[in-house]
């Protein structure tokens, strides 16, 4: 059951990072998706505190990123049942990483699909999360 959500998981990582990859394209391609895109920034920035939510995530991000690394390192490595370990913690500290230097580094004056992207970024860490918490779950079964 674990392998089949884990499985499921990757494959909407992969998704959602493929949709993202083709609106950061088509917006810079096609002026339809591009006057979209920068309808979409403007009404969001117009509506919501994008930089307060923005640095939110960060946060939580960051936070959810040591917690889970922590565990992984610590308790997984004590069993040392299994190299997998590894290769999890290195995953989620990658992905956390990834959308962190993202969200600071870039704006939407450097890419118009920033938001998209971000949140994007944001879906992918919260499943490379949900995934390492049920390997730290079966693992403490083995």
């Amino acid at each position: 059951m674990n392998k089949i959500v884990n499985h499921i998981l990757s494959f909407l990582q992969l998704i959602i990072l493929a949709i993202v990859f083709l609106v950061q394209y088509f917006s810079t391609r096609k002026m339809g998706m591009m006057r979209h895109v920068v309808y979409t920034n403007q009404k969001w920035e117009a509506n919501y505190p994008i930089a307060t939510y923005e640095l939110g995530a960060i946060a939580v991000v960051a936070i959810i990123a040591v917690i889970v690394g922590i565990k992984l390192f610590v308790k997984l490595k004590s069993e040392n049942k299994d190299a997998i370990w590894m290769k999890i913690f290195a995953l989620q500290m990658a992905v956390s990483i990834i959308y962190i230097g993202f969200s600071l580094i870039y704006s939407t004056e450097q890419i118009r699909s920033y938001y998209y992207i971000n949140i994007g970024l944001l879906l992918t860490v919260f499943f490379q999360t949900m995934k390492s918490c049920i390997y730290l779950k079966t693992f403490k079964q083995l």
